[in-house]
């Protein structure tokens, strides 16, 4: 847990509530949270929120002290994804049973009503993932809205992995370092949570292997298109692992799995070639008196020497050769 909670650093900096009247709690998690009837059990009352917001999406970590049971209406506008840091806490929702224990995590997106149980000494989690944060990612994605979300689903083990990994990459956008990160960081951070939020907890059809298999490849297709966009027009700027996966929105791993997946290279020798290719199509339509050195400069190159002899190993001969021959 003490781990977990370093990566949350940011959301502890932001106390809302603190306080041990179960009425006082009531009133400030009715307006954080959702609409909800609470039923206080053993132990102290001893209510610790904190919050954050990260673009769209709110960030938060609750505990109550002592046990309780909450009666909460249909979740208007947004998915809540919860997961435990101690203790546990069961769901019940439209008719579906859900039981999360510490570092298991579910996804809640009731139709109806839900019916929950905390222990005492549960601490968990919360993100509220607004549905229309989740239809402008879909929409940015060229992705089909899979209709309906299952009104509680918990994660398997290597899906929730990747949700604290996705969260953590949240949690970053709120520290003081990410003040100068680009707006297009952390528009592709956010996107890519919400779309995992939406891939996990959608109808049951929806997560049928040939279907999620075809939307993989299909936001694996979309982010290395925007990696090569941008290859190609942001010249200026050096071809590194970095650079590619933030023009792609991935992670570096990512990217690199993915590349070799769908282009069989890696990011770093595609992306090269890209820039190679285009040297070689600015050399073929060149005019009289164009230079080498010129147009290599204008596609990134601004090493002569290595660019001869990665122009060798890609088209077999020297760019010198390929400008007399135009």
């Amino acid at each position: 847990m003490t781990q977990l909670v370093a990566h949350f650093e940011p959301l502890y900096r932001q106390p809302v509530l603190c306080s041990d009247k179960a009425v006082h709690a009531h009133v400030e998690l009715n307006h954080r949270l959702a609409k909800h009837n609470l039923r206080w059990g053993r132990g102290k009352v001893n209510t610790r929120l904190f919050h954050c917001s990260v673009g769209p999406l709110e960030i938060l970590s609750l505990r109550y002290g002592a046990t309780v049971e909450i009666q909460a209406e249909a979740f208007d506008g947004f998915c809540l994804v919860q997961m435990p840091l101690s203790g546990r806490c069961e769901f019940h929702a439209d008719g579906h049973d859900l039981r999360l224990e510490p570092n298991e995590v579910g996804i809640l997106k009731p139709q109806y009503h839900e019916r929950v149980r905390w222990d005492a000494d549960c601490e968990q989690i919360l993100v509220k993932v607004p549905d229309f944060a989740i239809r402008r990612a879909l929409c940015d994605a060229h992705a089909i809205d899979a209709g309906e979300h299952a009104s509680a689903r918990r994660l398997s083990p290597e899906a929730a992995l990747t949700w604290q990994s996705l969260l953590q990459q949240a949690m970053a956008l709120a520290t003081d370092a990410a003040r100068g990160w680009p707006p297009l960081w952390h528009d592709r951070v956010i996107q890519s949570l919400a779309l995992f939020v939406w891939l996990q907890g959608a109808s049951d059809g929806m997560n049928e292997a040939s279907e999620v298999a075809s939307w993989r490849k299909h936001h694996a297709e979309r982010c290395l298109r925007r990696m090569e966009q941008w290859v190609l027009d942001q010249t200026d700027e050096p071809v590194s692992l970095a650079n590619l996966a933030q023009a792609a929105g991935l992670g570096e791993r990512a990217l690199t799995l993915i590349c070799r997946r769908y282009r069989q290279n890696s990011p770093v020798r595609w992306a090269r070639n890209l820039r190679l290719e285009a040297v070689r199509r600015a050399l073929q339509s060149s005019g009289p008196g164009a230079s080498v050195t010129e147009i290599a400069l204008a596609h990134g190159f601004a090493h002569g020497g290595r660019l001869a002899t990665w122009y060798h190993e890609r088209f077999g001969e020297l760019p010198v050769d390929t400008l007399r021959r135009r």
